[in-house]
């Protein structure tokens, strides 16, 4: 990581610090041969579901910080050019304006990632979105992008953010298993859109489930936040509730 990436994502991640009580993940083993020194020798693609701005800052938390992967994300020209700090670690732009230049954005990105240990966090939805909203509909970049790779793995990942019983909001992110899609030109775009949707809404729809159950054993801390007024006041009492 060059210097500004590393201020960057340092300055990052003490905006997350401020603004979160905590960000837990869980399923880091799925994405294990893509950290610095693994054995992955093709790129991986994290497709995520998009809800809120906090999206573009988590990837930098994660492929980052303790378990560091050569991580890039993509963002659309528009945005790139007004937040342009993004570059610096590891943000690529992708211009929308039409699909030409699009297509040509994505042969750029290929180009960069192919046959290389990378990972590249993508948002198929293209826009912000309800996080419980479906059907989960994805654009047919992330399609196209897996062609033009010809050889790469895809790992659903689901952010979701609660307040619970802190001042706080907790994030929770959930990777799932890292597959390989095909990607010949036999397999129409639709059909690998269709899976990628299909991914991304089981593991939405797990991570969801297991926290209306309260179902958080599998979580690892990844990064601790501010302590939330509840809990400071609680430790000038000397309560400790165990939680």
């Amino acid at each position: 990581m060059n210097i500004r990436g590393a201020l960057v994502a340092g300055y990052l991640r003490r905006r997350a610090r401020k603004r979160f009580a905590a960000i837990h993940i869980r399923g880091l083993e799925q994405i294990a041969p893509w950290e610095r020194g693994g054995g992955a020798e093709h790129p991986l693609l994290a497709v995520v579901n998009h809800s809120s701005w906090w999206d573009a800052i988590l990837p930098v938390i994660v492929s980052r910080g303790e378990h560091y992967h050569d991580g890039y994300g993509l963002m659309d020209r528009v945005q790139f050019d007004r937040y342009s700090f993004f570059r610096h670690v590891g943000i690529l732009p992708i211009d929308r304006r039409n699909p030409r230049r699009a297509l040509a954005s994505l042969e750029e990105v290929a180009d960069a990632m192919r046959g290389q240990r990378r990972t590249l966090w993508i948002f198929p939805q293209g826009k912000i979105l309800p996080n419980d909203h479906r059907p989960i509909e994805v654009e047919s970049g992330t399609a196209h992008l897996i062609r033009l790779l010809g050889k790469c793995s895809v790992a659903p990942v689901a952010f979701r953010y609660e307040l619970g019983r802190e001042e706080l909001p907790i994030a929770y992110i959930s990777v799932g298993r890292a597959e390989h899609l095909p990607a010949g030109d036999a397999t129409p775009v639709r059909e690998r859109s269709r899976l990628i949707a299909t991914a991304m809404t089981d593991e939405l729809n797990r991570l969801r489930d297991d926290l209306n159950e309260e179902r958080t054993g599998g979580f690892e801390l990844l990064l601790r936040g501010r302590s939330s007024i509840n809990r400071r006041w609680d430790g000038v009492r000397g309560i400790d509730d165990g939680e």
